[in-house]
């Protein structure tokens, strides 16, 4: 080998080495940079309560625009409400290794940390109440018992939707349960009882409401 050969030989050496060295730290910073958005993203969470139903979903409710909704912690709604909280203190949106390791701590809360709490679709009961969610923006839903119905911003049960669940129309008083009856092949006295069943039974998860 020659000189001007080894010499050669020995600055590629030292170049490929200063790349090696150059990549291991670019690496070392992007994990710190996603250990330390994943660190942030969890602490901008603590203002939602997590917790899981009774098979181990973990859910989240979170209070956006004075509205308590709830979401699965791998929801796509809960996954927006984490980005948009970072973006609004940063400016940015987080890597998106950093927002799947914050929410796989959040998972991790909400199943050993959190309580145990039902969810329901569109109906669900509490305290000898049914309550049925509307699906607009507000979150809320229309209370009934014994007594009457009234519309309640702030339903004391957790309602959960899919992307199938749509707005129902806003209920007004001075209606009548005998404008259903075209529509069901049950008698007079039948059809009350019938709508309590039904409602009763969606609340317990029994059956899909509609």
């Amino acid at each position: 080998m020659t000189d001007d050969t080894f010499k050669e030989a020995c600055k590629k050496a030292n170049a490929d080495a200063r790349k090696r060295r150059n990549k291991k730290a670019a690496d070392d910073g992007g994990d710190e940079k996603r250990l330390k958005q994943a660190t942030v993203i969890v602490g901008q969470a603590a203002g939602s309560s997590l917790f899981h139903n009774a098979d181990g979903t973990a859910f989240a409710s979170i209070l956006v625009k004075d509205c308590t909704q709830t979401w699965p912690v791998r929801s796509g709604g809960f996954r927006r409400w984490l980005v948009w909280r970072y973006f609004r203190a940063f400016g940015s949106p987080p890597n998106n290794e950093a927002l799947q390791s914050a929410l796989a701590v959040l998972e991790a809360r909400a199943t050993f940390e959190g309580p145990e709490c039902a969810v329901h679709v569109r109906v669900g009961s509490e305290g000898g109440k049914l309550y049925l969610d509307i699906g607009d923006d507000s979150w809320s839903a229309v209370e009934i018992d014994a007594s009457g119905w009234r519309i309640v911003a702030s339903p004391p049960i957790r309602f959960v939707r899919s992307r199938g669940v749509l707005p129902l129309p806003i209920p007004v008083k001075g209606g009548s349960i005998q404008l259903l009856r075209p529509f069901c092949n049950v008698s007079d006295d039948g059809l009350s009882c019938w709508l309590q069943f039904y409602l009763r039974v969606c609340g317990r998860g029994q059956i899909s409401p509609f």
